[in-house]
């Protein structure tokens, strides 16, 4: 770097002072034109405002109703499991999106119906029926 080769510094462009007189170029009516509605001070007009005819809100029927945004558990049959895992396996989600019958990790799983082998369930929800059968074959 040279001193012949300094640059002066490129400053960012101010913004224009309005309504600071006529000569300054904004000045008297600040760029707003004469008279008129969005002449004054207060201009905001709400956004659903279509200058005067009947607002698309109000035109449209109200509709009632509400759909859950909670997610529903995916259900797998316990006889799947028993075609794709060995007896005694440890059943959790990671085991189940590995396998390929999930989605997603995240996804909450629900474990239905009932076979003849074995597992232990991990992070994923059992149905009743399953979950009555497992604690009586702990008892016994």
């Amino acid at each position: 770097m040279k001193l012949n080769e300094l640059k002066p510094k490129i400053k960012p462009q101010r913004k224009k002072r309005v309504g600071r007189g006529i000569s300054a170029g904004h000045g008297k009516t600040a760029g707003r034109g004469t008279k008129g509605q969005k002449a004054r001070k207060s201009v905001d007009m709400p956004k659903r405002f279509e200058g005067g005819q009947t607002p698309l809100v109000q035109r449209l029927p109200k509709v009632g109703g509400f759909r859950s945004l909670k997610q529903k558990p995916r259900a797998i049959s316990y006889k799947t499991l028993e075609k794709k895992f060995t007896e005694g396996s440890k059943i959790t989600p990671d085991l189940l999106f590995s396998a390929g019958l999930i989605d997603s990790k995240k996804e909450v799983v629900k474990i239905v119906g009932f076979g003849e082998k074995r597992f232990q369930f991990e992070g994923v929800l059992l149905s009743k029926k399953l979950a009555d059968r497992l604690s009586k074959d702990k008892q016994s």
